[in-house]
């Protein structure tokens, strides 16, 4: 069942504020590996709940391979048709609020640099995590958030960059092992069990012709790729610089 609860509600083992199914569109979930964890619907403005979904509101649902989880509404969007969409963040993302004022992780495993992590916030929480990660390794957060120390990948002193590891979001609980699931030998392949894919194609950043900048001795303004278009070449940034006769060319 999809049940919504009160914003500083704590037990969620009953229905809370009531019950959503029988009135509930299009219930998505949508996770990302070390991103976004959402759930997304629509939901009549008439219906007998409808004046509950609001911003802070907690909703449970069924996750696969999960147990229910929890999602805090973080948008609630009202269109024509009498329908209201409504985005919920995982209750993870309560960490995002929190703050990490100064803390200098030295010689820890994954599981040590966690809990010192979820140990420096600013204010008390519910959240635990666990690691398998067993090599040490140092970092110093200052004025950073949980979330973005843990998951933001081009942090240089973040979680990912030092230890690395993949999450899994389970309620107030969470694990950064070094691989998520396992490899149990399944496989994809056309004209087995593939249904269907989507490619993209992006020549945007192809480049024939490059115009040199330097002394004005140059036989000819622009040099021409010796690769055909069909094989990408990847765009170069010529250095100016003062050219010797043999009109030799420095790329960086």
């Amino acid at each position: 069942m999809i049940c919504c609860f009160a914003r500083d509600e704590t037990v969620f083992t009953h229905n809370g504020l009531g019950v959503l199914d029988p009135h509930i569109i299009r219930p998505v979930v949508y996770e990302e590996l070390n991103g976004l964890f959402t759930f997304e619907f629509e939901y009549p403005i008439q219906a007998k709940h409808g004046n509950h979904l609001v911003p802070e509101i907690i909703i449970r649902c069924p996750v696969p391979n999960l147990p229910d989880q929890l999602f805090r509404i973080s948008e609630r969007n009202k269109a024509t048709g009498g329908r209201m969409q409504i985005i919920a963040h995982h209750i993870f993302y309560d960490l995002a609020k929190n703050l990490v004022e100064d803390t200098f992780v030295v010689n820890k495993t994954g599981s040590g640099a966690l809990a010192q992590i979820l140990g420096a916030t600013q204010f008390s929480h519910k959240f635990t995590a666990t690691s398998n990660n067993l090599n040490a390794n140092n970092a110093r957060m200052v004025r950073l958030n949980p979330v973005e120390i843990m998951l933001d990948a081009g942090l240089d002193n973040g979680y990912l960059s030092r230890w690395g590891g993949e999450m899994v979001r389970n309620n107030f609980t969470f694990t950064m092992n070094i691989a998520r699931g396992s490899n149990n030998g399944v496989q994809i392949r056309d004209k087995k069990n593939l249904t269907g894919y989507k490619s993209n194609l992006d020549y945007s950043t192809i480049v024939t012709r490059v115009m040199p900048q330097g002394l004005p001795i140059l036989p000819s303004r622009t040099r021409k790729s010796p690769t055909p278009l069909s094989k990408t070449q990847k765009s170069r940034t010529w250095t100016r610089q003062k050219l010797t006769r043999g009109h030799s060319l420095r790329t960086e």
